[in-house]
């Protein structure tokens, strides 16, 4: 038997990868040349040289691949995209609008000159609903998808644009970054733009409790939170693709609950402007002293209190509204619910012998009374959440105002972000709670029948601008709902309050 030799080999190659986006891959073309050499027992065996030419990769990639939009009907928006050819050659690249719905809107593909993903008058040209660009390697070409909604209120709609590119390669994978490879050398992207929703209103039935939510425009998706937070993200959804009116399914009016609703197109995560509220605050006999947490679609008494009280024949029985007024010989005008005497006035505010010209509008503060034997646990109030910073006049004297937003907001410490801002709107303050401006918080339990904070001012850096009850900092708060008194001492200035959003 004849011994083979040990050996050894050692085999020479080269080799082609292709890499992740970002990394420049082995263009189309590029010549390759390998071979193997063999050496054993002395010997050296070199193979045949073999050339390789690297073929075309399609290689496109997308972004975004789809968008959602809104706006009001009759408007034109833009969606910005970027193309880039991942792949390792030159190609043909086609751009087409293949489907635009519904009938009466249309597309059309706009070149984004200066990159800047926005439609600019003389940096963007509109080329139709289709091109074709020769890109080169890693080159880009950023373009924008107008869409042209027409002016009745359809449903939601959609572009759909298709890409091709010239090279095939066979079977298709995604490489780095969700970058298309191979395939068909096609790709979609769907663009979808829903008809914004309008003249949203918020509104309580007294008769039935209905909390009832309108709009104009298509059919709807309600969504909710039970406590307000500008974020709606955990929102949970209440209801799917609803006409308007439409009437809350899970809460009526004075039932103790407080709820939020933003109203998107049936079908679209893109919610309509603005944050609508349902804020229940609770009162019993006696004086209330009260505010508005939203704002309402009319500070008219009717709209804003209604029959959520009990009303009887004669003022001295009625359950009724006070609003301060220091030029008023009792300090306050006053508006009575009318009750008992039959149609058409039940259901009526007057003031004396007269229907009211009295309302309550965002930033005051009132007095609801509820006399002795009727009963009434909560007042609804509906409206918007306000989306800005108040501005509030605050005189020399008694100023009694209500914080217009639906989360409470502590009177201080000052020197942080979130407070009230009063000291820094122009409120004085002194070293002792006789002589600074002061905060009254209605309180009957309380032996003066308030809770004060008063504003220091004068000691020393560590202490001014703080609020304090008594000998501590106070922990005072605005809450939604609630009326405050403002007292500006004589010698004092009035100042504008501005009261700043807190979410």
């Amino acid at each position: 038997m004849k011994k083979l030799s040990l050996f050894i080999a050692l085999i020479v190659c080269s080799i082609v990868c292709l890499q992740s986006s970002g990394i420049a891959i082995t263009q189309a073309g590029t010549t390759i040349e390998s071979y193997a050499e063999i050496r054993y027992a002395g010997r050296e065996i070199v193979s045949n040289l073999i050339t390789h030419e690297v073929g075309q990769i399609f290689g496109l990639e997308l972004d975004p691949m789809s968008s959602e939009a809104s706006v009001s009907p009759g408007e034109t928006y833009y969606f910005p995209h970027v193309l880039t050819n991942v792949g390792n050659g030159s190609d043909l690249i086609t751009f087409s609008i293949i489907e635009v719905t519904p009938e009466t809107w249309s597309a059309n593909l706009v070149y984004d000159k200066n990159f800047n993903g926005v439609y600019d008058s003389g940096f963007d040209v509109i080329i139709g609903q289709s091109t074709s660009e020769p890109r080169s390697e890693e080159s880009a070409y950023y373009f924008l998808i107008q869409i042209i909604t027409s002016a009745t209120s359809e449903a939601s709609g959609y572009a759909v644009l298709r890409v091709t590119s010239e090279a095939n390669d066979g079977p298709s994978y995604f490489g780095a970054n969700g970058s298309l490879f191979g395939g068909d050398d096609v790709i979609q992207i769907k663009d979808e733009l829903a008809s914004e929703l309008t003249n949203l209103s918020i509104s309580r039935n007294d008769s039935t409790g209905d909390i009832i939510l309108s709009w104009e425009g298509t059919s709807a998706d309600i969504y909710y939170l039970e406590s307000f937070s500008s974020d709606f993200s955990s929102a949970s959804l209440e209801a799917s693709n609803v006409s308007s009116p439409y009437i809350s399914s899970s809460v009526e009016a004075q039932d103790g609950n407080t709820r939020f609703y933003r109203i998107a197109p049936a079908g679209s995560t893109a919610y309509a402007l603005g944050i609508m509220g349902k804020f229940d605050v609770p009162v019993s006999v006696g004086i209330n002293q009260l505010s508005l947490p939203l704002i309402p679609s009319s500070n008219a008494i009717s709209n804003v209190i209604g029959t959520q009280v009990t009303g009887a024949t004669n003022a001295f029985d009625a359950d009724r509204v006070w609003k301060y007024n220091s030029s008023s010989p009792s300090g306050y005008d006053i508006a009575w619910l009318v009750g008992g005497v039959g149609p058409p006035y039940d259901g009526q505010w007057y003031t004396g012998n007269y229907p009211t010209t009295l309302t309550i509008g965002p930033d005051e503060g009132f007095i609801l009374q509820i006399r002795e034997g009727h009963s009434a646990s909560y007042i609804t109030f509906v409206g918007s959440v306000s989306n800005v910073d108040r501005s509030i006049p605050v005189s020399v004297g008694m100023n009694f105002i209500g914080t217009c937003f639906p989360v409470e907001v502590p009177l201080g410490d000052q020197a942080s972000t979130g407070d009230s801002n009063l000291w820094e709107s122009g409120a004085t303050g002194a070293t002792n709670a006789f002589d600074a401006d002061r905060v009254w918080k209605y309180n009957p339990s309380a032996p003066a029948g308030y809770d004060f904070a008063w504003l220091v001012d004068g000691v020393n850096p560590t202490y001014n601008g703080k609020w304090y009850t008594g000998n501590y900092p106070t922990t005072m708060k605005l809450q939604p709902g609630l009326g405050y008194w403002i007292q500006v001492r004589e010698g004092h200035s009035g100042f504008t309050w501005t009261y700043k959003k807190p979410y």
